[in-house]
């Protein structure tokens, strides 16, 4: 958008480049100010106009009013069918004849034409018409006001009409109410006349009641007297229908009809007469608005246009005045004198540029302030560099001599590191050896340590079975026990069996026999479980001992295990040691490796170095050259700068 309107303004821009801020101010007040008084005066003379047209029309009100008290006479002559009848329009000849237009002349002078004809229908249509050309001439047929518009319909065409349609209808009915009967011609006559009343009456209805909603003013002054109006309009013709062509004799007399007749064409001529003040009195209003607006508009136009151009020379002047003061400061700022401000006045765009200006200023002038401290830091610098730089040659000059001496160190120190690698290599394989006995070491301790296990495994075994046997050895001493107990009971059964044999003599010999060998055998129980019971007790003896030896190998076993296992962590610390200095043998035969490089690479950047040396020896030669052109450029920059601040 902002792309579009600056192409769309920049030939006003590179227009308005061209000339100074007076013409520019011209330009623009002349290009604002000549639509601004043209239209002020198309408008004054537009309301001027209206003014004139509304005065115009008032006038015509006036002629209106003359021909509608000519109609109300011509209308009584109607009436009261007199033959002759005096025109009052010569009172008003002159007025009527300055109008510029021909219908009007032809209406008056067919008017006075049918008077003179006795053609008072003719006249009365003559006198319409006039009224009708008056009302063109005189701008109250082109009024557009809704009020006033209907309202001037009503008196030029609407009443007219309607007085003379009640004139003709009177005159008929009294022609009629005189003979006292109808001919068939003045039957219709007066029946269609009658019928023509209602018509001409909504006619008037229609236009005046416009008027009437439209104003409040019009129907507080003529709604009650339009509504007596109608009534008596309606009543009248109502009359005439009812007493006069209805009935078949005529229910009214000639004099009360004239009377009646009379009265009602008064009462119209009296309506329109008072819609003339009325009409006068709006269009007095319009007129007197109008004037208001005009004298509103230009008061409120000449003031604005005063104000405008008080507003357009009084920001000339500020605009002027303020890049005066501008001009000024810039010049006195580019001969030199920074301390120089811009003072204007206002806060405007003009305020902007000299509070930026001015901060501009201030920070040119703190700038020139560190640009002359640090030119003279520049110049001590300067001076500090040619006694730096003097300093530095002869410290080349000891740093040349210094790095010679480091490259022979540096050979002599690759020539130590060069050793170190052969020796490491040495230590390196010494221990490669040491580490594979250590781990054939290690593996005999392992094969001794599972022989050692598996010797204890059988050994727990054989504790076990010897722990059962010792059970078992109990077992059957306690059964040898019950045995022996068995057999002291049946040696004292035998016994018993053998007394009990005696007793029963010859009978018991047989009983006896088998007591006396049950004993025998029950003896010989008791000595075989005597025999198994020392012998178990000495078997039990033996496994106790046995049991006891057994339990100090294990106790030996485990030590050996104890022992083996201390043995395999000793080779096994020794192991690592081993790979730790086999490692350390390698890191210190790379490390010399490394250091031997190293060394040659440094004793060829010492090379370097007293090469670099002798170009510094060089360089700082050059720099005090430098150093001496650069206080040369100082005390220039020095002048040049004081002719800057002269203004300070």
């Amino acid at each position: 958008m902002s792309n579009l309107l600056g192409a769309v303004c920049n030939p006003a821009k590179t227009l308005m480049s061209q000339f100074r801020y007076s013409i520019k101010f011209t330009i623009i007040s002349v290009i604002f100010l000549v639509p601004l008084i043209l239209s002020l005066v198309l408008l004054q003379y537009e309301y001027s106009d209206d003014i004139r047209f509304t005065d115009q029309e008032r006038k015509g009100v006036a002629l209106v009013q003359v021909i509608q008290n000519e109609q109300l006479a011509l209308a009584t002559n109607i009436i009261d069918a007199k033959s002759s009848f005096t025109s009052l329009l010569s009172q008003h000849q002159a007025a009527l004849n300055n109008l510029p237009s021909k219908r009007v002349k032809t209406s008056i002078d067919g008017y006075l034409q049918a008077l003179e004809n006795g053609d008072k229908q003719g006249a009365f249509k003559a006198l319409s018409a006039l009224s009708q050309g008056i009302a063109d001439v005189t701008n109250l047929e082109l009024d557009l006001a809704l009020d006033t518009s209907y309202l001037i319909t009503t008196l030029v065409r609407s009443l007219p009409l309607m007085q003379d349609q009640l004139a003709m209808t009177s005159a008929l009915a009294l022609q009629v109410t005189q003979a006292g009967s109808f001919t068939p011609d003045s039957y219709i006559g007066l029946s269609n006349a009658n019928q023509k009343l209602p018509v001409m009456l909504k006619g008037v209805e229609q236009s005046i009641q416009v008027s009437l909603d439209a104003t409040p003013a019009i129907e507080k002054a003529a709604g009650v007297q339009w509504l007596t109006l109608q009534r008596s309009l309606v009543n009248h013709q109502r009359t005439i229908q009812q007493q006069i062509l209805d009935p078949d004799n005529i229910s009214i007399t000639s004099s009360q009809l004239l009377s009646t007749s009379k009265a009602l064409n008064q009462q119209l001529s009296d309506f329109a007469a008072s819609l003339i003040p009325i009409l006068d009195d709006l269009l007095q209003v319009r007129i007197a608005q109008a004037e208001f607006k005009n004298n509103v508009i230009l008061s409120v136009s000449v003031i604005a246009v005063l104000l405008a151009i008080y507003l357009f020379i009084g920001m000339y002047l500020s605009v002027t005045e303020n890049i005066k003061q501008v001009v000024v400061a810039v010049h006195s700022i580019a001969d030199g004198d920074l301390s120089s401000r811009v003072n204007v006045s206002g806060k405007d765009e003009m305020r902007d540029i000299a509070d930026d200006m001015n901060h501009m200023t201030e920070n040119l002038q703190t700038l020139v302030a560190r640009i002359s401290g640090a030119i003279d830091t520049l110049s001590q610098s300067a001076l500090s560099l040619k006694g730096i730089t003097a300093n530095t040659k002869q410290d080349v000059t000891e740093q040349k001599s210094g790095t010679e001496l480091i490259a022979h160190s540096m050979q002599q120190l690759t020539q130590v590191a060069q050793a170190i690698d052969k020796n490491s290599g040495t230590a390196s394989q010494s221990a490669e050896e040491a580490q594979g006995e250590a781990q054939q070491g290690k593996q005999l301790v392992n094969r001794l340590q599972s022989v050692m296990r598996d010797m204890q495994t059988e050994s727990s075994r054989s504790q076990e079975a010897l722990n059962r046997l010792v059970e078992d050895s109990k077992n059957i001493g306690q059964v040898s026990s019950a045995i022996n107990g068995i057999a002291d009971q049946t040696n004292l059964l035998a016994l018993n069996a053998a007394i009990e044999a005696a007793r029963a003599g010859e009978h018991g010999r047989g009983f006896a026999v088998v007591a006396d060998e049950v004993r025998t055998l029950a003896q010989r129980t008791q000595d075989q479980t005597s025999q198994i019971h020392e012998i178990i007790s000495k078997l039990q003896q033996a496994t106790k001992d046995t049991e006891l030896s057994m339990e100090q190998s294990r106790v030996q076993m485990d030590e050996s295990v104890k022992e083996s296992e201390v043995v395999e962590a000793s080779l096994q610390r020794i192991t690592e040691v081993i790979s730790t200095i086999n490692s350390m043998s390698g890191e210190i035969s790379a490390l010399a490796t490394e250091q031997s490089n190293v060394t040659h690479s440094v004793a060829s950047q010492v090379e370097g170095i007293a090469a670099i040396s002798e170009s510094t020896l060089k360089g700082a030669q050059e720099t005090e050259l430098s150093a001496e052109d650069l206080l040369v450029v100082v005390t220039s920059l020095k002048n040049e700068l004081a002719q800057l601040q002269k203004g300070r």
